[in-house]
């Protein structure tokens, strides 16, 4: 639990992984984790979003008819 200086109220801080969405309550709510604690996951990049490079066209990777609905 955290405590607001200002008001005093105590809330509790939830993290979420961006490549697996595992949601966690860390222990030391100072300390960022290096890792994602999801052990199927362990991504080191947990807390950035994916970016897609783009071809020389300026398409993304994907190839046609993936996704497009």
């Amino acid at each position: 639990m955290v405590k607001c200086p200002e008001c005093g109220h105590e809330f509790s801080i939830k993290l979420e992984c961006k490549r697996c969405g595992h949601i966690w309550h860390p222990k030391d709510p100072n300390h960022i984790p290096e890792v994602c604690p999801n052990p199927k996951c362990k991504s080191p990049y947990w807390n950035r979003e994916r970016v897609r490079k783009k071809t020389e066209k300026g398409h993304s990777s994907r190839k046609r008819g993936e996704g497009d609905e």
